[in-house]
């Protein structure tokens, strides 16, 4: 530990740091979906979902370190990290409002659906540990989520795979 605070001067540092990484990461790896996805806001909505827990999966210890200690950040720290949920749940809920604008799905209340949907993404990277017992595979929690958000969503049948 002695060594690690010869590069930052303090723990807010280091937090503010590792936030700032974990942030920069989500931006830009849900900031912008493939041009291809822009006119199927289904397709986008899957990509969201998929790309989250795969961008959690390879940086896991750095979004479990930043969602445990965020109780611990400064409070610049801690709004940072909110802003940081609110804009991947904004992500979620634009995509969401344009399946329902498309009619591919109802969805009574957008935004409380994207608070809903975020919490699932996050259980894969703070609860790794249960469903690596579990044999559970990125790929098999894609799935089951997408399945779960879809059937949620009543989302139509028929719509692009």
């Amino acid at each position: 530990m002695g060594a690690l605070y010869t590069y930052f001067d303090s723990k807010d540092t280091l937090l503010m740091m590792i936030l700032g990484e974990v942030s920069s990461a989500v931006s830009s790896a849900l900031g912008c979906p493939p041009a291809s996805l822009a006119d199927d806001p289904v397709r986008r909505l899957r990509w969201l979902l998929e790309t989250h827990v795969y961008l959690t999966e390879t940086m896991q210890p750095w979004f479990l370190f930043a969602y445990m200690e965020a109780k611990a950040f400064p409070k610049e720290g801690r709004e940072k990290a909110r802003r940081s949920e609110l804009a991947t749940e904004a992500l979620i809920s634009d995509a969401l409002a344009d399946v329902v604008q498309r009619k591919q799905a109802s969805v009574p209340n957008v935004e409380l659906t994207a608070a809903l949907i975020k919490p699932l993404l996050q259980d894969w990277y703070v609860k790794r540990g249960k469903y690596r017992r579990r044999g559970v595979t990125p790929e098999q929690y894609v799935e089951a989520v997408t399945g779960f958000v879809e059937g949620a969503i009543s989302l139509r049948r028929g719509m692009s795979r």
